[in-house]
């Protein structure tokens, strides 16, 4: 449910799964109030933590690895060298999961990383991959 790329992909699957930083009772981050309440209702919220529990910064690296754990690609829209995506990206490695990494123009600073990851031997995502 986070911010940006993920709740968009949420938003616009027709059920899907997310996995919680924070207890099963706790809306995180709270603009994200009204997808939480659908995939309650039509999709599954998965949390390792009790009911109440708040998000704290250094749970979210033992969410991405449960992320990594029940997927069978991760795919990678953007990444920065130290990052959340990065440890769901190594996480998935350590399982021998696919990666697929969307390639970015060389000068486009924000996708540096991308481009290191698909030199290191990740795949580029391919346009017949993408549902329009």
């Amino acid at each position: 449910m986070a911010k940006g790329i993920d709740a968009c992909s949420h938003s616009y699957a027709s059920r899907t799964i997310e996995i919680l930083g924070c207890g099963i009772d706790y809306i995180y981050p709270k603009c994200n109030r009204e997808l939480f309440y659908r995939t309650e209702k039509e999709g599954l919220l998965i949390s390792e933590y009790p009911s109440e529990v708040k998000p704290i910064a250094y749970h979210f690296p033992f969410r991405n690895r449960l992320i990594a754990a029940l997927s069978d690609r991760v795919y990678i829209m953007q990444s920065n060298l130290r990052s959340g995506t990065m440890t769901t990206v190594n996480a998935a490695l350590e399982l021998g999961k696919d990666i697929r990494v969307l390639p970015y123009d060389i000068f486009h600073i924000r996708g540096r990383n991308n481009n290191n990851l698909i030199y290191e031997g990740a795949q580029p995502i391919r346009y017949e991959e993408i549902a329009f």
